[in-house]
Parts: structure tokens; C-alpha cells; sequence
């Protein structure tokens, strides 16, 4: 009766550890994570925007890179369908020659398109 009892602790204790370090990388993922869900609960798209794009950069590379790059296509697709009035321009185009006007705003459906490429692009 002894022995048997022990594999049973032994797989217990297994499986315990298992659940341990699954919820410690849930958590983990939940507070890399908070700025970005409390942009979305504010109804701040053009911080989500911010916030993914700054997540993704910094986990380029790492174990965590397809994760946010996920993130960062869902957030810019989410901004593709949002109302222009509340999203962040896209950043300047610079001209290579000085003499070369600065291209004009985008319009509207410009800016709602550049948001869907660069979600399909985060995909990639």
C-alpha cells in the first residue's frame, strides 16, 4: 500500500507544478498586457495602436514575438474600422530631396487603409 500511494503523490505533485508554472505564464502575460487592455477599456485606440506597436518592437526576436506581433495585427485591424476622428496619423512621410513637397494629410479612407495594411503586415 505504500508504494502505491507514492506514484500517486509523485503525479499529484507533478501535476500540481504543472498548473503552478501555467498560471505564473498567465500572469506574466496578463501584466505585459495591462496598458494595452486598459487602452481598449478607455476607448483610447490610438493609445492600443501605441501600446501594441511598442510591445511588438520590444519582443522582436524573442519567445514572446508571435504573440505580440497577433496583438498588434488585431489592435491595427480594430483600428482599420474605427472612426478616423480617433486615430493617431500615420507617422510623416519624408522627403529624400529638401525641394519635394511634404505630401498632404491622408483622407479618411487613406488612413483606414494604411491601418489594414499594417495589420496584415504585422501578420506576416
Amino acid at each position: 500500500m505504500i508504494q502505491s500511494s507514492r506514484p500517486r503523490s509523485l503525479a499529484q505533485l507533478s501535476l500540481g507544478s504543472a498548473l503552478v508554472l501555467l498560471f505564473a505564464g498567465c500572469q506574466t502575460y496578463q501584466k505585459q498586457s495591462a496598458d494595452l487592455a486598459n487602452s481598449f477599456r478607455s476607448s483610447s485606440i490610438a493609445s492600443a495602436v501605441a501600446n501594441a506597436d511598442k510591445e511588438a518592437e520590444a519582443k522582436a526576436g524573442g519567445k514572446d514575438e508571435l504573440l505580440w506581433r497577433l496583438e498588434q495585427g488585431a489592435t491595427l485591424r480594430m483600428a482599420s474600422l474605427a472612426d478616423s476622428t480617433e486615430l493617431p496619423p500615420p507617422p510623416p512621410v519624408i522627403p529624400k530631396d529638401p525641394a519635394e513637397p511634404v505630401p498632404p494629410a491622408p483622407t479618411p479612407v487613406e488612413l483606414s487603409k494604411s491601418y489594414a495594411q499594417r495589420s496584415l503586415a504585422a501578420f506576416e
